[in-house]
């Protein structure tokens, strides 16, 4: 019988792209690590890495083990966790994907309570744009996303309402140059695109009398990120479209000033449908990822209500989650 540990270091080193990544990963020496991937090839008569002296790659047979190990070594966890649920904390590593903005003003603050009630539990929070991540190729748990998912196999859960965005510009940036009164009026300012300045933007807004304009913004700077699309806001670099609720404080402070407000816009539309929290679909949820779906729900349901304050770990729930485990 092939040693299943030696197949969850395979995964862990072609994850790493290191062997003494994954070595460090593991807790194991470098030798050790080395002695087990190469009992494995010698096992399976194949070799499964390309051993550079800059990069470890997978060769085709190693492409072939990691597709069809990672579902696997997934579904053994999910069952391992189940059967124990009863008895046994959520623990573990758990991947979550997430947009930058979400990140900083609505998770962050309320991290720390989870991850005291849940000690086990260990987050690795990767800031990404992609709406459509193949969560099984990046090794992701959960995905916080805009958009909704267009696979069956991947389950999304509804954290908060339709977003709204809005057109702003800084008091700073409106000095230099008159505020539109006018969707052709944009034709005339620089503004801050979203995404890559490579691809074709297009803003589209809709006029109080239902008729709707476009524009194609131009401008000397673009981000992929909400954080930086607030700070270059901020700065008067141009104008630019944000969600409303994560800018509801600098507009009222006067620290950015709300443009067209009569209009709605209708492209771009990311969060025109909500917030979701986007997995795969399973007949077992470990115990650390139900755990974070339900801090999840809670955190964005107080955000919604404008609850201002880091909070408690009574405030999400977290006494509560352990009841689940004996549903």
């Amino acid at each position: 019988m092939r040693d299943l540990s030696g197949l969850r270091l395979f995964v862990l080193a072609a994850q790493n792209k290191s062997f003494a990544a994954a070595a460090r990963q593991a807790q194991l020496s470098n030798a050790s690590m080395s002695r087990q991937i190469s009992a494995l090839e010698k096992s399976l008569s194949v070799r499964l890495f390309n051993r550079g002296t800059r990069a470890l790659t997978l060769t085709e047979a190693g492409q072939i083990l990691l597709a069809r190990m990672l579902p696997l070594l997934g579904e053994m966890d999910e069952i391992f966790d189940s059967v124990s649920l009863l008895e046994a904390e959520p623990r573990g590593l758990l991947r979550v994907a997430i947009r930058g903005l979400i990140a900083s003003q609505r998770v962050m603050p309320a991290l720390p309570a989870f991850l005291e009630a849940h000690p086990s539990v260990q987050i690795d929070l990767q800031i990404s744009t992609d709406e459509k991540m193949d969560l099984v190729a990046e090794n992701i748990d959960v995905d916080i996303r805009f958009d909704l998912p267009d696979s069956g196999e991947l389950v999304a859960r509804r954290l908060g309402p339709m977003t709204q965005l809005v057109l702003l510009a800084s008091p700073a940036y409106l000095a230099k140059r008159p505020a539109p009164s006018v969707v052709n009026d944009l034709s005339d300012h620089s503004a801050i695109l979203y995404g890559s300045k490579s691809e074709k933007t297009v803003w589209e807004f809709a006029g109080p009398d239902g008729t709707t304009a476009r524009v194609m913004p131009s401008g000397q700077l673009s981000v992929n990120d909400g954080g930086m699309n607030r700070s270059a806001l901020l700065t008067g670099v141009g104008i630019g479209i944000m969600p409303l609720e994560e800018i509801e404080r600098e507009i009222a402070d006067g620290s950015l000033i709300r443009l067209l407000p009569n209009h709605k816009i209708i492209q771009p539309r990311a969060g025109n449908e909500g917030i979701f929290a986007v997995y795969q679909r399973s007949a077992y949820q470990t115990g650390k990822l139900r755990s974070f779906l339900m801090f999840l729900d809670a955190t964005f349901k107080m955000s919604s209500d404008h609850q201002t304050k880091p909070p408690e770990a009574h405030d999400l729930g977290i006494p509560q989650l352990y009841s689940l485990r004996r549903m």
